[in-house]
């Protein structure tokens, strides 16, 4: 592969993830709207997701334009964000169909960051680029504070169910 087709690989890599980053800022919107009592937590969670896209976006940009801060040739799957997509899209379909509803949408999206941390973005690439760097921690830190949102909530149901 030559360089420039490794950029453009790269870079439509990137915007794969930074449209699932907005399906998934869309599906915490819907379940907002389906669930108002916990609509400040998925409020929070969709704010996140739609500066998680801006920030990929800004991290595509710095990879465009500083390509010798990156290590090349790092395995990645693009099929593996289009099938992420696809599932969000279609929990997305259910809930507006209302087929989804209640503490279900809790599992959902904890599944849905846990598969976003197991998806390991930092093997797309890796750089010694410091403000490349902030950005993906700042993500990464982020789905897990998500994470932990969503399993905190689960257990408070779980306990004001058995108390």
């Amino acid at each position: 592969m030559t360089q420039r087709a490794h950029i453009t690989n790269i870079l439509k890599i990137m915007d794969s993830i930074a449209n699932l980053e907005l399906k998934l800022a869309e599906f915490y919107r819907e379940c907002g709207a389906s669930w108002p009592a916990e609509k400040e937590l998925w409020s929070g969670l969709e704010r996140d997701e739609m500066v998680h896209a801006q920030m990929i976006r800004k991290m595509a940009d710095i990879f465009l334009h500083r390509p010798e801060q990156f290590e090349g040739n790092r395995p990645f799957n693009v099929i593996s964000v289009s099938v992420a997509w696809a599932g969000v899209q279609n929990r997305l379909q259910e809930l507006k169909e209302g087929r989804l509803g209640g503490a279900n949408l809790l599992f959902i999206a904890r599944d849905i960051e846990q598969s976003l941390l197991e998806a390991k973005p930092g093997e797309i690439l890796k750089s010694r680029d410091v403000e490349y760097q902030n950005l993906f921690q700042t993500m990464v830190s982020q789905t897990q504070t998500h994470k932990w949102k969503l399993e905190k909530k689960i257990e408070e149901m779980k306990n004001s169910h058995t108390g």
